[in-house]
């Protein structure tokens, strides 16, 4: 586990394997109720972006990823800009806004290390890609339609 996954479960049971999983499941739930949104699959991500402090989307011609999340500032009060790149495909365009929400969550708890300069965290991308999955394809809602 990366110090950076260590920091974000710092007060939780590390000996369970899931528990950054669950984490992040609990960031999004809590999310989800700022926004009014429990388990129903969100049509729209922008009240998403204005809950987690992201002010701002551009889109970039020579990003070399999906999608970036810039620091406005130093700490997690200064907000954010979203970067995506202009030939995204637009299936994938709400699952990449969804995954830079996400990366909000270590800002916000591991600010030592995310508004450093630091390497990209694997297993930070990994979680952030679990909980984009939550934002947009919740596991309550899939629970109750597979009922």
């Amino acid at each position: 586990m990366s110090f950076l996954i260590e920091r974000f479960v710092a007060a939780k049971d590390t000996l369970k394997p899931d528990v950054a999983e669950h984490e992040v499941v609990k960031c999004v739930s809590a999310l989800r109720r700022r926004v009014g949104l429990r388990a129903v699959a969100p049509s729209n991500l922008e009240p998403f972006l204005a809950s987690r402090n992201i002010t701002s989307v551009a889109i970039e011609d020579d990003l070399k990823a999906d999608g970036a999340l810039v620091p406005l500032g130093r700490d997690f009060g200064a907000g954010f800009r979203m970067v995506l790149r202009r030939d995204l495909p637009e299936g994938r365009i709400n699952f990449t806004v969804a995954h830079e929400i996400c990366h909000t969550f270590f800002y916000e708890r591991v600010p030592e290390v995310k508004f450093a300069a630091h390497a990209v965290d694997q297993e930070e991308e990994r979680l952030c890609n679990y909980g984009a999955e939550e934002i947009l394809m919740p596991a309550l809602d899939l629970r109750r339609c597979a009922k």
